[in-house]
């Protein structure tokens, strides 16, 4: 089941129906919860399809790994970024762990998601790094042949969804 998010007194907090949902020690009435499920689907959803999009479309296939990189990158810091306003694991919190942290130093921890996501954004990371410095590699050139397709123009006019179709045979999908 999804978690919903921590009480909150902010206008735009959620009424949940239930008892669970209901059960705000330091609230008094009905417990006003932050919607995490639409922080993700705003971040996760909306924001990083745009930038995936964006970068795909200014030339981001052309370089093996950045739209893959960029994906766990953006999934994996918007995980981090919403685990902030979203209830703890049940199995995690205690009555000296009211946060729920997995792992805790002093007053600051880290919950189950953002452990969880750390690896998404290192992977995402060295994918990234190693697509800009790569360059432009995601194609083979035939031998003699030299690439001049970045510099005509910065949008490029073919797209490669897959090196390999079926049986071997390379195909691209054209807009």
């Amino acid at each position: 089941a999804e978690l919903w998010g921590r009480p909150t007194d902010r206008p735009w907090g959620v009424i949940f129906p239930g008892a669970a949902a209901q059960d705000c020690p330091d609230v008094i009435g009905l417990c006003a919860r932050h919607p995490s499920q639409l922080y993700e689907a705003g971040l996760e959803g909306v924001l990083l399809g745009l930038i995936l999009i964006f970068v795909a479309v200014a030339g981001g296939f052309k370089r093996r790994g950045l739209i893959t990189g960029l994906f766990l990158l953006g999934y994996g810091m918007s995980r981090v970024f919403v685990e902030f306003f979203r209830q703890p694991d049940a199995q995690f919190i205690s009555q000296g762990n009211p946060l729920g942290y997995v792992y805790q130093y002093a007053d600051y921890g880290v919950t189950m998601g953002q452990t969880l996501s750390i690896p998404m954004i290192v992977i995402g990371v060295i994918l990234v790094v190693g697509a800009i410095f790569r360059g432009y590699s995601s194609f083979k050139l035939k031998k003699g042949e030299k690439d001049e397709s970045f510099k005509s123009s910065p949008l490029p006019t073919t797209v490669s969804l897959c090196t390999v179709g079926l049986n071997g045979h390379p195909w691209t999908y054209s807009y």
